[in-house]
């Protein structure tokens, strides 16, 4: 107890009152010449009247001498002679007296301070005009500013421990009334002799709901000198001031908060690429993250309230004295993250990204595969050259959940569109995927926890064991579902559709259903050597495949068929696993089911002719070789290394009307087809045209002529 109750500078004892560690007597040792709260560096316009000049004003004051002025105004100390006490008067400029704006500005000051009754607020007794003067009649502090003390010595963490609660006390007091201070500074923290801690100079002061809800916003802007009107000190001042001066809040007056927190623990300001205080003094390593928390540039990331800086401050300073020392130095276990804690942090960011690089690999989509690695990339370089910075260390973490929720989102995205996934396995998955994301979420709103006292020890393990959970749900609901499908009975032809895909390259099979209006595949299409699964065919192109030739492939426009009056085109689900004869196997199917057969012979149709007008003038460029594929939507068809023939069949799908290939061209081409989209068919076929004669060089010209058409009867 004896290092609590004696002075560490002259080893005096302290009073009950006084805060750790500071000593009354030193700071009248410092006090050689009285100065107030009130006094800064900003030069004076003119020299600050003598006090005799001034006193016949204020005939009830006794003014003793000038303490100094600022850019408000001159301070003078002087004796209520009613009350026989010390005073300080604070007049406006001399210069400025004539200013409205300023005048303004001074009479919303003592308002704003005359709402503030708080022990660690300098009090306002009076204000008003008097000979044209303008006065704030105010409490005088004997005392010193915190920026002589600092000037003075170097500050104990304890000592600085001991200044930030009632400096949040005053500041959660004059926010919760509306009040925002604006520039808070060591010149405008005043220390008395019983080591009280006071603020002052609220000249700057925003009262929230006189400016804003009276619409007086424009007093803020008003300059009261060079520095100050509008962003408050440099290098005290929140971003926010000097970028947003008009919509400054409470949080601001946090960030200069956090810069004097700094500056009483290392000595400096917190200026460009700054360090933790605990990289640069012996210091709680708890204190990092309430400084680095504070001075954060978004306010949204700071605290919200002063009340919270106060109560972890507190917590701290309980519990911190065992903890100011080196952490190899001591052998008990600290709750404060060490190094240690973030080194396997690190190493737990490179293992998951990693993994997550792999699955997304595993996608069926390119660009799946690249984000993952890209942010593996990223992710694990951060957390490579991050040592034991909590700042990137948690952006590395980021970077890692993001890259989780990309995965799971994808892989949601591939469970909808792989046609084989049986309905029980697509909810799990899905479930399983949402949950991740949820966790994700949830993560990166604790994503603060790196730098507190033991969050980010338990918060990889949790993470963990909600990743096996998850994977166990998946397997378990999956491995229920296939046995459940596998075992129970089903309707017309269900058996066929409950099989996993395992199962179904093994089993020859073919099965015909009507589609599901709301079933999740619509339009889509799976093909291997030996299995063929569509979803959502309609009848007319059902029949084209079924009738086609052996090399046909789906025509989901089914032009060519002519369906008999009292049958529909509706919507059908094709399954079929076998190695040859499938066209004819299907044929069978749907005779048996639908009772419907079909031939082809000659019809005069209104059609669609593809021709080349001028062969010399073919814009479409011949490719040797390479992979063949199409990508189609509305108003745009693009293709690579296929014939002629594909771009007849996508303008006979899109057109709705049999397109006839007289081109002659028999090489493989590729090209890009684009056209604005039309609802009209009429005024699509007038944008195709005009598109084909200027890209490509051919024509597409209406025909009336006997095409072979399939022809759909009821089986006799």
């Amino acid at each position: 107890m004896s290092n609590t109750s004696k002075c560490p500078q002259c080893g005096a004892s302290l009073p009950d009152n006084a805060p750790a560690g500071l000593c009354p007597n030193c700071l009248m040792a410092l006090n050689l010449k009285t100065e107030t709260v009130f006094t800064d560096d900003t030069p004076a316009a003119q020299p600050p009247l003598p006090p005799e000049q001034i006193a016949p004003h204020f005939p009830q004051l006794e003014i003793l001498e000038c303490l100094g002025r600022g850019g408000m105004g001159v301070v003078y100390k002087a004796r209520q002679k009613t009350l026989n006490r010390l005073v300080a008067l604070k007049l406006l400029a001399p210069e400025r007296v004539r200013d409205p704006k300023f005048a303004e500005r001074f009479t919303r000051e003592a308002q704003a301070l005359a709402a503030l009754n708080h022990p660690n607020i300098v009090t306002i007794y009076d204000f008003g005009q008097a000979a044209g003067f303008y006065f704030l009649l105010m409490e005088f502090v004997d005392g010193v500013n915190l920026r002589q003390l600092l000037r003075a010595r170097k500050f104990t963490p304890e000592e600085a421990l001991a200044i930030v609660p009632p400096l949040c006390d005053a500041l959660q007091f004059a926010h919760d009334r509306g009040i925002v201070h604006r520039d808070i500074k060591p010149e405008n923290l005043l220390l008395d002799k019983a080591g009280r801690v006071k603020v002052a100079d609220f000249g700057i002061a925003k009262m929230l709901g006189a400016v804003n809800g009276g619409g007086r916003g424009g007093e803020t802007a008003a300059p009261e000198n060079a520095t100050q009107s509008v962003v408050g000190t440099p290098g005290y001042s929140a971003p926010e001031q000097i970028t947003n001066p008009q919509r400054v809040d409470s949080r601001a007056d946090i960030y200069s908060l956090g810069v004097v927190f700094y500056e009483m623990l290392t000595g400096e300001l917190p200026t460009g690429k700054f360090e933790p205080p605990s990289k640069k003094v012996v210091i709680d390593v708890r204190l990092d993250e309430v400084v680095l928390r504070a001075l954060e540039k978004k306010p949204e990331l700071r605290y919200q309230q002063a009340s919270e800086v106060k109560t972890r401050v507190e917590t701290i300073a309980a519990t911190g004295t065992t903890r100011v020392v080196p952490q190899a130095a001591s052998n008990e276990p600290s709750g404060a993250i060490t190094s240690a804690d973030l080194k396997r942090t690190r190493w737990k960011i490179v293992c998951w990204g990693f993994a997550l690089a792999v699955a997304s690999v595993s996608m069926p989509l390119f660009v799946f595969g690249f984000w993952g690695v890209l942010l593996f990339v990223v992710s694990a370089t951060l957390a490579s050259v991050a040592g034991d910075n909590p700042r990137k260390v948690r952006m590395a973490k980021r970077l890692v959940l993001i890259d989780g929720m990309v995965v799971a989102s994808a892989a949601i995205w591939v469970a909808f569109n792989t046609a084989t996934l049986i309905t029980p396995w697509l909810v799990a998955i899905v479930a399983g995927c949402l949950g991740g994301i949820v966790y994700c979420l949830s993560c990166w709103a604790k994503a603060n926890a790196l730098t507190t006292e033991s969050s980010s020890t338990v918060g990889w393990p949790n993470a963990k064991a909600a990743m096996l959970v998850g994977v166990a749900i998946i397997l378990a609901a999956g491995t229920a579902a296939v046995v459940i499908q596998h075992y129970r009975s089903h309707p017309f032809d269900e058996p066929a559709w409950a099989r996993d895909f395992l199962t179904l390259a093994r089993v020859p099979t073919v099965a015909l259903r009507p589609s599901n209006p709301s079933d999740r595949g619509h339009n889509s299409i799976v093909s291997s050597d030996t299995m063929i699964m569509a979803k959502g065919v309609s009848l007319r192109a059902l029949m084209s495949y079924a009738y086609g030739t052996p090399a046909a492939h789906f025509n989901w426009s089914g032009n060519r068929v002519i369906l008999p009056p009292e049958v529909s085109d509706g919507k059908f689900d094709v399954l079929l696993i076998l190695p040859n004869q499938r066209k004819e196997a299907l044929r069978a199917e749907i005779k048996k089911q639908l009772g419907l057969v079909a031939h082809r012979e000659l019809r005069d149709v209104d059609g669609l002719v593809l021709m080349v007008p001028n062969p010399g003038a073919v814009g479409l460029a011949a490719t040797n070789g390479g992979n063949s594929s199409d990508s189609r939507g509305h108003g745009r068809f693009e293709f690579a290394n296929q014939p002629i023939g594909d771009l007849s069949d996508f303008l006979e799908d899109a057109l709705g009307k049999p397109v006839i290939n007289e081109t002659a061209l028999t090489q493989k081409y590729s090209g890009s087809l684009k056209w604005t989209h039309q609802s009209d068919k009429a005024a699509e076929l007038k944008e195709i045209q005009s598109a084909l004669s200027d890209q490509f060089g051919l024509e597409l010209v209406p025909s009336r002529q006997p095409i072979e058409m399939l022809v759909v009867e009821k089986a006799q």
